[in-house]
């Protein structure tokens, strides 16, 4: 090994400036190395010029090829060179010949395994191709869903893993993953729900020359970069630093990714790596929050959390948080994957790294899978919660859209419903939000009053029209219940050969039948007002739209309004969740008519703690996430009271 350490920064210059010879990259490729930092004020300079790989105190681990090391060691650090972390010896063969899975495939094995599991299950998994390495080798995708060859709108998740090719915790266990989904759909309902309603996609090996850099026959040598020797988790465009950030040109791992992700729209992703263990969320790049920090906590916490279950608490992935970070706290990186899948196309991204060693042993392999499954499906089961559906046009096709959230959103916060079906998805903590869906050529459509509830999802449906077509002019268009049933209420500012409306109903917010008619005015420019009264027979969620019939037969569509009828009949409080909680935790509770809202925390001797004042609450379904940090540990008695009703729980907080 070579080993170079010297401790003042102008002496290292003078005497190290060729300390790493040129014939070391010819063999390695990059270099590992250590040095000393003085202020984290450095750390965003040095990051635009080598790859940072971890910080810890005062030291600094890095990669670096030959280009990007000379400019570094004129900064006049002192450094020590590190061993290759892909420089150890592992046990090759078929994962799937061992109950364990604790071998390494061979790349042709690798190949093979992706191509028999679309084979042996052609209904759940078809196999992408979605191009090729800097030496010609493939970056496959499993894709698994129910009807997977011609699947209904859903969500769309993405495992990703080791496009560090020296990063190899999840390459076999993300094999493992898909062979658990194929083979435990239709006998494990949790499972079956998953394939069922979330459209998975699963990439073992996002670096295959990285992690083959020795040959095909075995990943021990594997190296961070690709054939290039390029870090292409910095490689990535960069809402500060622009389309190259390191000065690289997009290399063909790089492009991959981003026509996948131009093509599909991924609702949600986890990148996993390894060298430390910690579940890191964005930002990386800056030190703002994202305008979802809430909900990044609680999927980072609740992710790291089962993990500890699952490892009887022994320590592992306790970095930081107890397992959390945000990125830009842990140090600062430009042109990585997270912050542009979740920046420029509205995901949401998180990076696992998932053990503190890099190519780790063949045998450990077992254990991070019997650490991490249930976080793997805890996490994708994520994409079944926060508010969704699908937006199309009058004609029924689907449109992508920005799909913003009025006084929250900020810093491309926003999401994107899917050109390919429609389908949004927008993730949140629980709360009741207006979405506004706008897209070019389109008149911009805001629903109010959608909630985000703890563990489930609400699916509303939108048709959004083409600017300046409608069918007439409308002024308004509303639902109200009223005892018995709803009445419709509509105005028009002006009509031309308008014959009559034809109201139609879906319970589904999709599939919508005639349930009454008014006639129109005809040709008309002045205002007229419109209404009918329709029964309802059962409580739950009804939508209504008006299909404007001209006289020569011509129709077209008003926009969808929801109504809930008879959906909330009485006052209710939940148990909150989870219960016990760390930090925050969740309530529901129900409200039948609007009222003033308050939670009074009491102590278990009656003393009162705590108070929050909701304020004036519409009628319906209701989640609050209340927020501990005044507290101390111990069991304590929240009460809510709303109007004349009271309800208490107890709750026990762990701090």
């Amino acid at each position: 090994m070579l080993r170079y350490l010297t401790f003042l920064p102008v002496i290292s210059f003078l005497l190290f400036a060729q300390g790493v010879p040129d014939e070391y990259f010819v063999r390695n490729g990059e270099v590992c190395f250590r040095f000393k930092f003085f202020s984290e004020k450095e750390i965003p300079e040095i990051s635009k010029i080598i790859s940072i790989d971890g910080v810890s105190g005062k030291y600094i681990t890095a990669y670096a090829n030959k280009d990007e090391f000379r400019k570094f060691e004129k900064l006049g650090y002192s450094f020590e060179v590190l061993p290759p972390p892909g420089d150890k010896p592992v046990q090759m063969g078929d994962p799937r010949s061992t109950e364990a899975w604790d071998v390494y495939p061979t790349y042709e094995g690798y190949v093979q395994m992706m191509n028999s599991f679309a084979s042996d299950y052609p209904n759940l998994c078809r196999l992408v191709d979605a191009g090729n390495t800097v030496q010609g080798r493939k970056i496959l995708f499993l894709v698994i869903t129910k009807n997977v060859n011609n699947p209904a709108p859903k969500p769309r998740f993405m495992h990703t893993s080791s496009m560090h090719g020296d990063e190899t915790a999840a390459y076999v266990n993300m094999l493992r993953f898909a062979d658990y989904l194929l083979v435990n759909y239709n006998s494990d309902p949790f499972v079956t729900n998953l394939v069922d309603n979330v459209e998975i996609w699963i990439n073992p090996l996002a670096n295959p020359d990285g992690t083959y850099r020795s040959g095909n026959s075995t990943v021990s040598g594997a190296r961070r970069g690709n054939a290039n020797n390029i870090d292409i988790n910095r490689n990535f465009p960069d809402a500060i630093y622009g389309d190259h950030p390191d000065g690289y040109a997009w290399q063909p791992e790089t492009i991959v990714m981003m026509n996948l992700a131009k093509q599909y729209n991924f609702n949600m992703s986890i990148n996993y790596h390894g060298g430390a263990e910690v579940v890191n969320y964005p930002w990386d790049n800056r030190t703002t929050n994202h305008a979802d920090n809430n909900w990044w906590v609680y999927i980072a916490r609740r992710y790291a959390d089962t993990v500890h279950n699952y490892c009887n608490n022994n320590g592992y992935l306790s970095d930081f948080n107890n397992g959390i970070v945000r990125g830009c706290d842990w140090y600062t990186v430009f042109g990585g994957r997270q912050d542009w899948m979740t920046y420029f196309h509205g995901g949401r991204e998180m990076t696992i790294e998932l053990s503190n060693t890099k190519l780790i042993s063949a045998s450990y392999i077992p254990t991070i899978w019997q650490y991490n499954r249930a976080s793997w499906l805890n996490v994708t089961a994520e994409l079944l919660t926060g508010i969704q559906g699908r937006v199309t046009d009058p004609d029924g096709n689907p449109v992508k859209v920005k799909v913003s959230i009025p006084g929250h959103d900020i810093t491309n916060s926003e999401v994107f419903s899917d050109s390919i079906s429609g389908y949004y998805a927008r993730l949140i903590e629980p709360g009741t939000y207006a979405l506004t869906f706008s897209a070019p050529g389109y008149t911009s459509v805001t629903v109010p009053g959608l909630l985000s509830v703890a563990g489930s999802r609400t699916i509303h449906d939108i048709v959004i029209y083409p600017t300046g077509w409608v069918p007439v002019e409308f002024s308004s268009f509303t639902s109200e219940v009223v005892p018995g049933g709803v009445e419709l209420k509509w105005r028009t500012a002006s009509e031309t050969n308008n014959r009559c409306f034809i109201v139609e109903l879906a319970e589904d917010g999709s599939n919508f039948a005639p349930v009454a008619e008014v006639e129109g005015a005809g040709t008309s420019t002045d205002e007229h007002f419109y209404s009918v009264y329709l029964p309802l027979d059962h409580a739950g969620a009804y939508y209504f739209r008006i299909k404007q019939t001209d006289f020569d037969g011509t129709a077209k569509f008003s926009q969808v309004v929801k109504t809930e009828f008879g959906a909330v009949k009485s006052f209710r409080l939940s148990q909150n969740y989870p219960n016990p909680f760390n930090s925050s935790t969740i309530l529901n509770f129900s409200l039948p008519v609007a009222s003033d809202v308050a939670l009074t925390v009491y102590s278990i001797e009656g003393r009162v703690v705590a108070r929050r004042d909701l304020g004036l609450m519409p009628a319906g379904e209701h989640s609050y996430r209340f927020e501990a940090a005044e507290l101390t540990s111990g069991n304590y008695i929240i009460t809510l009271n709303a109007g004349t009703f009271t309800a208490s729980r107890k709750v026990t907080y762990l701090k």
